[in-house]
């Protein structure tokens, strides 16, 4: 499941993954947030997850100037997707309820939400 995820062209906004058997581009647009257990990112759309291997903290560097937001050491969620947030919680509009990690909820992008 190894993998290189990386946003292709910056102008076209679109991140090009690339597995062993296969390579795809999903539109930065598509991608509702990202999930990281035991060294394995998991991108989440609302047709499909595509896992690979990495580090979320890169991932969530290159998105953030496309609206993404670390909400936890674990998640990464692009910010169109918030319905609502509570002190402990975010609720995605798919209506799944992500936590927010003590470290992220002073972020200020995130807390004008």
């Amino acid at each position: 499941m190894s993998a290189a995820f990386h946003l292709s062209h910056p102008a076209s906004r679109r991140y090009q993954v690339c597995l062993k058997t296969r390579a795809g581009r999903i539109p930065v647009c598509k991608i509702i947030y990202m999930e990281m257990e035991r060294h394995c990112i998991q991108v989440h759309t609302a047709a499909y997850s595509v896992k690979f291997w990495g580090v979320l903290e890169k991932e969530a560097a290159a998105l953030r100037p496309f609206g993404f937001v670390r909400i936890h050491k674990g998640y990464v969620v692009r910010l169109p997707e918030i319905r609502r947030r509570t002190f402990s919680t975010v609720e995605l509009k798919s209506g799944l309820f992500l936590p927010i990690g003590r470290k992220y909820r002073a972020e200020r992008r995130f807390s004008d939400k």
